[in-house]
């Protein structure tokens, strides 16, 4: 889940990055991890507060992570395509 939705906009996830090593081999394994796919995804209310409006809609987790896995809409990523202008 992108940092920059549940923020609304103030953190923004680390690009994962694995340092290779010549000598040893590197094993990976992913893992999953986020809420229920049927959790709505917001902006954090009291980061909403105090007159500032919410940067993302909300969306529900699981069409969240349809649109990360599937190409580009509309030449927008998928979490562009959930930014409010």
């Amino acid at each position: 889940m992108d940092q920059k939705i549940l923020s609304n906009g103030r953190y923004k996830s680390v690009e994962h990055r694995a340092v290779v090593n010549e000598k040893r081999t590197r094993i990976s394994i992913a893992v999953g991890h986020g809420p229920e796919l049927s959790t709505i995804v917001a902006p954090a209310t009291m980061l909403i507060s105090g007159g500032e409006k919410a940067k993302y809609r909300p969306v529900v987790y699981a069409d969240y992570m349809r649109m990360q896995q599937s190409s580009v809409i509309r030449g927008k990523t998928p979490l562009e395509s959930l930014r409010i202008d």
